[in-house]
């Protein structure tokens, strides 16, 4: 299960970007800065039934409103919301449409930070409440992925 939502979230995904108290524009801005290939450089979270390898390989692809996801010889696609906020870190939801069966039609909940050429993404098991903050690593059903931006 943790190496299909691993898979879910390197998946393509479509989405739609909108600020809460923050302006348009700031939210627009956030989403053109996604726009690109992210590479991970550390995964956290996923523990020792997920395939290692794959981890290491996992490429986010944010292009207009689409992600698209691949790790190793696998793709998954999702949609994805931003929900900008003031206070706190911005939170991310994914929605698969297609990968693994065990999260299709699931949607996962998150949190990211995006810090120039480095984002960072925590999310939980569908069904289960968002994270509030980055410090619930070592929770059961809590994964990271931090990635960096691939400059092509």
């Amino acid at each position: 299960m943790k190496s299909l939502l691993f898979a879910f979230l390197a998946a393509g995904l479509i989405g739609t970007a909108w600020a809460a108290s923050l302006p348009d524009n700031i939210a627009q801005q956030e989403k053109e800065n996604l726009q690109g290939q992210w590479k991970s450089v550390v995964t956290e979270g996923y523990g020792k039934d997920a395939p290692n390898e794959e981890l290491k390989t996992i490429y986010l692809t944010f292009k207009g409103d689409q992600l698209f996801a691949k790790y190793g010889t696998k793709t998954a696609e999702a949609t994805y919301k931003l929900i900008l906020t003031e206070a706190g870190p911005s939170q991310i939801d994914f929605t698969v449409t297609k990968g693994p069966e065990a999260v299709v039609g699931k949607t996962l909940q998150g949190i990211y930070q995006l810090e120039g050429d480095t984002l960072r993404i925590m999310y939980r098991d569908p069904g289960l409440p968002r994270p509030d903050t980055f410090m619930e690593e070592d929770k059961p059903g809590v994964y990271m992925i931090f990635l960096k931006k691939e400059m092509l």
